[in-house]
């Protein structure tokens, strides 16, 4: 098994493989021979008219055996593994007691406890300041920016000069005190889990696309080491239900070593050529937009082995589509390696524009007044749920889109269904009211009002004057006092500091600046042009708003007449889906305390959704106990290739402001310290 692989297993599922070659031991243990021999004895003085066994009890002298297994788990054996289990404890991990039973009638058992330790991480450097925050409590800023210089310098770049590797820099002569209590962190040890080594592949595999998020980059290391230990028909059966992880996946298999089943392995992960289409398209870039000749061989080959109606809907999605799946075929030299003359055929009508998107032939059919349309459209139950206002405003019956609708209710989404009739609600009873608008419209205009005037008096003469004046006393004031200052000085031709001279011509130019600025904002042309652009700023603040509500009043007009028809036949669809769904509650009966919940706040809204794209990103969030003073956050690196990492903290004060830690910024502020 690769250790690179092991690592990842232990590191991102907390997996050990073990050998489970051995049948399965006994659970109940059976003793040694002289032990047997000695419980004879206790048990005949003990009961010398007892001729049969106790119930629950195994007759002395026999071996108890796991039922069809013939391995026994001898006192040596479990002595063996629970000392093993001690040494995982020390390194913070333990293993769940079935897992120990299963360690112990293993081969694996003998050097278990070296072969783990070898795959934690070795983390050998001392921290900068050991006894942190102690040290640099009271440490001045200069002297903590020195000891970062110094390590930076004495470590990083040092390589090319040197030629040869340079593991540690420089570290300051800091006392380490040593610790009188014990980690309270070891006592909680991480719950291990044993896997056969045969299993290992699939299982990675089964967890980490399981997920329904993107998966991590040590994740998909995994999923590298994986492929090739699971075979088509297994991965085939894996559900991915992050579409996205399908893309790490498919690059995956192109790199590994599959061979000729590289195809097998993409039909089963691949539900179209959509799918392989947009796998090629988001790693192009880190293939640096270059194939093998082989893997360019096997990509055409799979989309060949799609049916050529596939092919042909899925590269003219849309505009943007089709540009995008040109660059594709480009890289893939489709033409060369192509074999079939139908997928050369679509290829060759997308390069030519002959191709018509699936939307671009609905709004045909529909502009047409196909008959078939609603059939077509019916062949995606997304697109025709999100049509059905469209369709009745074109004169389609309520009853013929109803019934396509019901008919593909098991497609449907229901969150889908209850998200669009909660829009079409809120739509409803957001209707424009003309007074609310004309009493906004009025104090915009006054606001307007305002603001001109306040502009006008800020243009008259006096305010103009007055407005220089100043600035030319603060001019001034500013001059007198860098005058001053290099008046005391008994060197003048300071770089940094400047002349009495160039202190003179700045004063001057300054001087000069301030009278231009005057002698421009008093002209009356300018005075002018400045009331002109305000009042057309507010005219056209006024005519946007009132252009706002004239279009929500169109809609609403437009939209209203079929607001109802739309929600009956979304309510007939909602009741078909529910008609077919079967969950774990199906058939039981269930009791919701309704004053333990507040249906208010649980309703989920279209428009719901994190910055993140509408995925949770992943984390963790702790309890801080009152009785904590210090809280410590520590970052490592375990790479041979050196990667600089660095600790930054934020936190907020009771009245909102950013407090800023870090090696960029402050060292020490607010009782937030950096260690370096």
């Amino acid at each position: 098994m690769n250790a690179s692989f092991e690592k990842l297993l232990l590191s991102e599922l907390r997996i050990v493989i073990f050998d489970d070659s051995q049948p399965l031991p006994a659970v109940d243990l059976a003793a040694s021979a002289a032990d047997k021999t000695a419980l004879a004895a206790d048990h005949a003085a003990s009961a010398p008219d007892q001729t049969a066994p106790a119930a629950g009890h195994a007759a002395p002298g026999t071996d108890q055996t796991a039922p069809g297994s013939s391995a026994t788990l001898t006192d040596v054996q479990m002595v063996q593994a629970v000392t093993v289990n001690e040494e995982l404890m020390n390194l913070g991990y333990t293993l769940t007691p079935a897992d120990l039973i299963r360690l112990a009638g293993s081969p694996s058992l003998t050097g278990f406890a070296e072969h783990f330790r070898s795959l934690l991480p070795d983390v050998t450097a001392l921290p900068m300041y050991p006894d942190f925050p102690t040290q640099v409590m009271e440490m001045e800023e200069a002297e903590f920016r020195l000891h970062q210089m110094i390590h930076y310098f004495s470590t990083y770049d040092l390589e090319i000069l040197l030629e040869t590797e340079v593991k540690k820099g420089w570290l300051p002569d800091s006392r380490m005190t040593p610790k009188t209590r014990q980690d309270e962190a070891l006592v909680k040890a991480k719950v291990l889990e044993l896997l056969p080594a045969h299993q290992a592949a699939m299982t990675a595999m089964q967890r980490v696309l399981g997920k329904r998020e993107r998966m991590n980059h040590p994740e998909a290391e995994m999923i590298r080491y994986a492929v090739s230990g699971v075979t088509p028909e297994e991965l085939a059966s894996v559900k991915v239900p992050f579409k996205e992880n399908l893309v790490e996946l498919f690059d995956a298999i192109l790199q590994s070593d599959t061979g000729a089943d590289r195809i097998q392995y993409w039909k089963g992960i691949c539900q179209h050529t959509g799918d392989v289409i947009k796998c090629v398209r988001s790693i192009l870039p880190r293939h640096h937009f270059h194939f093998r000749t082989s893997q360019k061989r096997a990509i055409v080959k799979l989309l060949e082995s799609y049916p050529a109606q596939d092919l042909k809907a899925n590269l003219i999605l849309s505009r943007q589509k089709r540009e995008e799946n040109l660059v594709v075929l480009q890289f893939l030299d489709y033409n060369m390696y192509s074999r079939s003359d139908d997928h050369r055929e679509a290829v060759r009508a997308l390069r030519n524009g002959e191709l018509r998107s699936w939307q671009a032939q609905a709004d045909y059919l529909l502009a047409g007044g196909d008959a078939g349309a609603l059939d077509y459209i019916a062949q995606r139950p997304g697109m025709l749920l999100r049509m059905v206002r469209r369709l009745l405003r074109m004169g389609y019956p309520d009853e013929a889109v109803r019934d396509r609708l019901v008919e593909k209710a098991a497609s449907l989404s229901l969150h889908t269904i209850v998200n669009t009739l909660n829009a079409l609600e809120d739509a409803q009873a957001q209707k424009p009211d003309k007074d609310s608008y004309l009493l906004q419209y009025e104090r915009m205009k006054e606001n307007a009002g305002l603001r001109m005037s306040i502009l006008r008096r800020s243009l008259s003469d006096a305010a103009i004057r007055s407005k220089y004046q100043n600035r030319r006393k603060n001019a001034k004031e500013r001059y007198e006092k860098i005058r001053r200052y290099l008046l005391k000085r008994d060197i003048f031709s300071n770089n940094r500091v400047g002349t009495l001279e160039e202190a003179d011509s700045r004063y001057q130019k300054i001087m000069e600046n301030l009278d231009a600025l005057e002698k421009w904002e008093l002209d009356p042309q300018v005075k002018e042009h400045r009331l002109r652009n305000a009042e057309r700023h507010d005219r056209l603040r006024l005519e946007e708003f009132t252009g706002q509500y004239q279009e929500a009043c169109r809609r609403y007009e437009q939209d209203h007449p079929y607001t109802d028809r739309v929600c009956a036949i979304l309510v007939e669809a909602m009741r078909a889906h529910l008609q077919q769904v079967r969950t774990e509650a199906y058939g039981q009966k269930v009791y919701l305390q309704m004053q333990e919940y507040d249906l208010q706040w649980s309703a989920l809204k279209a428009d719901d959704s994190t910055s993140e794209g509408g995925y949770l990103p992943a984390g963790i969030a702790i309890r801080i106990p009152e009785r904590v003073r210090y809280l410590r956050f520590f970052i490592y690196w375990n790479d041979k290739k050196r990667v600089d990492l660095d600790l930054h903290a934020r936190a907020f004060d009771p009245k909102g402001n950013t407090i800023e830690i870090g090696w960029n910024a402050d060292f020490k502020k607010e009782g937030i310290i950096h260690s370096g």
